[in-house]
């Protein structure tokens, strides 16, 4: 007999938790299964961020990642957001069922009741993503969309290389 696979929520969680970052980070909220569409492939390898300085305290970072537009993944830069009581960060998750149909839940914000907020945390700061060709492990060059501009297009250019402020500014 087969064990049962383990919940979606634990999988994505171990991920994330895995990724061995010192950032703050919202507090998650698992996907609602009626957020989950088919998508006919999975998203490129994640860009090389750069983030900026923690622009205010209690700030949290929210990584950037793949965003699926229809035809092709787009990239959405990470942000550092001003949390908002009552509201955690649904993270993008893909799945696959026994049939191997491929799901996708973009990342969201939703409430503690898995409703989407009527307000969003305001965006403080945007991170940099590289813009180089996106290739698979293969070394195969993934075709990709255009990055999708952020809500409050504040993204700081200078990178810790060539500014010795490590980020820029807001």
């Amino acid at each position: 007999m087969r064990a049962a696979p383990w919940p979606l929520w634990i999988v994505a969680t171990f991920g994330l938790a895995s990724c061995g970052r010192d950032l703050p980070a919202p507090e998650m909220i698992a996907h609602p299964t009626r957020d989950l569409r088919v998508v006919p492939y999975p998203p490129p390898p994640a860009r090389v961020e750069f983030v900026p300085a923690q622009p205010a305290d209690g700030a949290v970072w929210v990584d950037g990642n793949w965003v699926w537009r229809g035809r092709r993944w787009v990239w959405r830069y990470g942000q550092w957001v001003e949390p908002l009581a009552g509201v955690r960060w649904a993270p993008n998750v893909t799945a696959r069922n026994a049939a191997a149909v491929l799901y996708y839940a973009e990342g969201t914000w939703l409430t503690t009741s898995q409703e989407r907020p009527s307000t969003l945390p305001r965006v403080l700061a945007v991170g940099d993503a590289s813009e180089s060709p996106v290739v698979d492990e293969e070394g195969v060059r993934i075709e990709a969309g255009p990055s999708l501009q952020p809500r409050d297009r504040r993204r700081p250019r200078a990178h810790p290389a060539s500014s010795p402020s490590s980020g820029g500014s807001p």
